[in-house]
């Protein structure tokens, strides 16, 4: 199916939540507008930025009647922002965009036609890379979830770090409406979300198109932990929840199905207790050295 025979296809609508984003902003809504699929609406949540995205945003608005702008009062937090921008939207099919990310003009129009021709597709996405990486053709990224769901799902859990691509799918939208998670701020959140979806069908990645991601979004920060109010002795495990969740989507799974998975689950956590253990440590160290910098200090101001 070529584009001009989709040309009366549902409406496709593009949830694009953004903060302080005015280095990357116009690219991003330039790469949807460009789409070769022009059944689109753009719901653009500007978090109340301290930069120029909103007036970058607005100007879009003025142009182009596909763009629904909202700035928010006040920071309602990144999860609630994604959460709004999919509330808004009334297409049929939906995928979120962020403020650093640009897809080749065909991207859209790819991942609907396979979506279209595939029932068992809750989703579909293109090949995805690093704006890092752009040059290097091996550092494509082209995982996708097919099979049986405990196929599926172990394929994810195989390798959770290379399905970032996947939470940005075109994805039929009840579907991910239906997620009661996608408030919930969690370690994992967005893995959390993919494998809900996965529970329901299958994600395609097409051989076509690219998604190009940014390298200064929310879960590459310094702070990831801080932000994801994981501090203390939480950082031990902070697969926790995610696993609380994942646990509960294969919960009715026949025990030959969920088995594997429950192992794979477990093996997840156990890999992150090193890195816990050691961040721990030099938590505990500082205010050690923090404690002793005190006490010498208070015992040297003593006559």
């Amino acid at each position: 199916m070529n584009v001009s025979e989709m040309k009366n296809q549902p409406l496709v609508s593009v949830g694009m939540p953004v903060y302080n984003s005015e280095t990357t902003i116009e690219n991003a809504i330039l790469s949807i507008l460009n789409q070769d699929y022009k059944s689109i609406e753009l719901i653009i949540s500007d978090n109340s930025s301290t930069d120029k995205t909103a007036e970058i945003c607005r100007k879009f608005a003025n142009l182009d009647a596909r763009i629904k702008f909202v700035r928010q009062d006040s920071n309602i937090g990144p999860t609630a922002n994604f959460e709004y921008v999919l509330t808004s939207s009334s297409g049929k099919y939906f995928m979120w965009a962020a403020g650093d990310d640009t897809r080749s003009s065909g991207f859209i129009s790819a991942n609907l036609e396979a979506l279209l021709e595939n029932p068992n597709y809750i989703a579909s996405t293109s090949p995805n890379i690093f704006d890092k990486d752009v040059n290097f053709e091996n550092k494509e990224v082209r995982i996708s979830l097919l099979g049986n769901r405990k196929s599926r799902f172990k394929q994810f859990l195989n390798d959770p770090h290379q399905t970032h691509g996947l939470f940005y799918s075109l994805v039929r939208i009840e579907s991910l409406r239906e997620c009661p998670w996608i408030r919930d701020l969690i370690f994992g959140w967005d893995w959390a979300i993919v494998l809900y979806l996965a529970n329901q069908g299958e994600i395609n990645r097409t051989k076509s198109e690219v998604i190009v991601f940014g390298t200064a979004g929310f879960s590459r920060q310094n702070n990831i932990y801080l932000a994801h109010g994981l501090t203390g002795f939480k950082r031990i495990i902070p697969f926790s929840i995610f696993s609380k969740r994942v646990l509960g989507l294969i919960r009715t799974w026949p025990k030959n199905e969920s088995f594997h998975i429950y192992l794979e689950v477990i093996w997840l956590n156990l890999k992150t207790l090193p890195l816990g253990y050691r961040l721990i440590r030099y938590f505990l160290g500082n205010v050690k050295k923090m404690i002793k910098a005190k006490l010498i200090a208070l015992l040297g101001s003593r006559p």
